[in-house]
C-alpha cells in the first residue's frame, strides 16, 4: 500500500481514468497502483476469460478514509458503503481463506499454500462479559446452552 502522489492518474475497473489527490490510499505492486484501497480495483488487474492466476488481497481499511476517497472520486460502490461500522481486522484472514476456497470449488482453481500478512500492529482480542439474564431480556428468548465438547 502507498499514498497517491499529487497529479497521479489511475484507471479503475469501470474503464474511467481517475485523477487522484495526494494522500488517497492505493494498493500497489512494484510496477504501480492496482487498486484504490477499499473503493475499486484497477483495469490493469481485471480478471478475464484468459486469466489463469489470481492473487487475493484482503484488508481492513478505516471507513472514514474509504468514504472520503469514494466521494471525492464519485465512486459510490458497495465496499465504501458496506464498511460503515468500526474497522475490525479479525475476520480478514477467514474471509480471504473462504474466497480462495470458493474459487477452487466453483471455478476449478487450485489454492497455493501460504499467505503474506502485513498487519503492522494487531489489536489484542477483547473479552466481552455477558450475563444470560441480560441476553434473555434484550432478545426476548433464552438461547440454548452450548454443548460440551468431549475431552
Amino acid at each position: 500500500m502507498r499514498r497517491a502522489r499529487a497529479g497521479e492518474r489511475f484507471t479503475t475497473l469501470d474503464g474511467q481514468a481517475r485523477a487522484l489527490t495526494e494522500g488517497m490510499l492505493l494498493i500497489a505492486d512494484a510496477e504501480g497502483a492496482i487498486g484504490i484501497a477499499g473503493v475499486m480495483g484497477g483495469a490493469n488487474t481485471e480478471v478475464s476469460e484468459r486469466t489463469s492466476r489470481v492473487l487475493l488481497e484482503a484488508a481492513c481499511f478505516h471507513p472514514g478514509s474509504i468514504r472520503r476517497t469514494s466521494r471525492a472520486l464519485g465512486l459510490l460502490t458497495t465496499p465504501p458503503t458496506a464498511s460503515s461500522g468500526a474497522p475490525t481486522s479479525e475476520g480478514v484472514p477467514d474471509a480471504n481463506d473462504r474466497a480462495a476456497q470458493m474459487i477452487a470449488e466453483l471455478a476449478g482453481g487450485a489454492v497455493a499454500r501460504g499467505i503474506v500478512d502485513a498487519y503492522p500492529s494487531p489489536q489484542p482480542r477483547r473479552r466481552v462479559s455477558l450475563r444470560m439474564s441480560r441476553v434473555r431480556r434484550v432478545l426476548g428468548w433464552r438461547p440454548p446452552r452450548p454443548t460440551q465438547r468431549a475431552s
